[in-house]
């Protein structure tokens, strides 16, 4: 086989796994089901890495429609059968685990869930974590587009945690990153975190006090951006989250942040307040709440 065939055997799954991306019928699912269950398991990572990385384009394109990229992407992966499997990753001595995390094993859906969940970490980690000593004017210098990403990939997470009941327990461990980064660990957060707390609450505060009122609690506070752990091993639950919002950010904090993010995290704070509180859908948060994006 020639170098030239080789490339065009290799772009095929990625130009497949675009087009069914973008029709989002039913047929389109059940064909991009059966490119996974049968891809082989030298080529498994590299189609799922791509139906990710595709997915989230789509998203970035039409923030509006976020929500229905999401279910067909929640669609094809009931159509996984059991049977299809990943045995996860395990860490390096000689490499330590920062600013991403390991695939953990999975199986059928999860096989798709875990994909996605594992690269929302990375893509969160660089927009709601430390990396260096907090400085105000780096902290001031943010361009729209730091924000408009974080807002992105947020609004992914919280509508897919919110719409998709299934995909809930692999998502949380994202969901807990954030608030404990935003919240739980001092006056001195990566800027973009608030407007991560914001999609968050918003897209999908309703199910966040859902999942905590079912038995699951957060786990730790204190992260430590040198370090990258969380030093204090306390539980914390939805009243924990309801009062800590309304003390961030501390006013020095403020004076680092847009306008734009100010009003956000403000009516984020408010949402939470609800005694009836719905999660607003992808096309809300679009247009209403990171209208702001539009002119990045």
């Amino acid at each position: 086989m020639s170098a030239g065939s080789s490339d065009l055997s290799l772009s095929l799954p990625d130009n497949a796994i675009s087009h069914h991306l973008s029709q989002r019928s039913e047929d389109s699912a059940s064909s991009l089901a059966a490119l996974i269950a049968t891809a082989s398991p030298d080529t498994l990572d590299s189609v799922l890495e791509t139906l990710i990385d595709r997915f989230l384009l789509f998203c970035s394109s039409d923030r509006p429609r976020i929500d229905a990229q999401i279910a067909f992407l929640a669609s094809v992966a009931r159509q996984l059968p059991p049977s299809l499997t990943h045995p996860g990753e395990v860490a390096q001595p000689d490499e330590p685990v920062y600013r991403f995390t390991l695939l953990r094993a999975c199986s059928g859906p999860g096989v798709i869930a875990e994909r996605l969940s594992q690269k929302l970490y990375g893509l969160l980690w660089e927009h709601t974590s430390r990396a260096a000593t907090p400085d105000v004017k780096l902290d001031r210098r943010h361009r729209k587009t730091y924000y408009a990403t974080v807002a992105l990939n947020a609004t992914v997470l919280a509508r897919a945690f919110a719409t998709q009941e299934a995909f809930r327990p692999v998502l949380w461990r994202e969901m807990e990153d954030v608030i404990i980064k935003g919240l739980f660990s001092g006056e001195q957060q990566e800027p973009g975190v608030f407007i991560a707390l914001t999609a968050l609450f918003l897209g999908a505060g309703a199910e966040i006090r859902e999942y905590l009122a079912s038995g699951v609690q957060g786990n730790g506070m204190g992260w430590l951006w040198w370090d990258d752990v969380r030093t204090e091993d306390k539980r914390w639950g939805w009243e924990d989250i309801a009062e800590a919002v309304w003390k961030v950010p501390d006013p020095k904090m403020d004076f680092r942040l847009p306008d734009f993010a100010k009003i956000n995290i403000s009516v984020a704070k408010h949402h939470l307040a609800q005694d009836e509180m719905s999660s607003l859908d992808s096309e809300t948060l679009a247009r209403k709440v990171f209208c702001w994006v539009d002119d990045t």
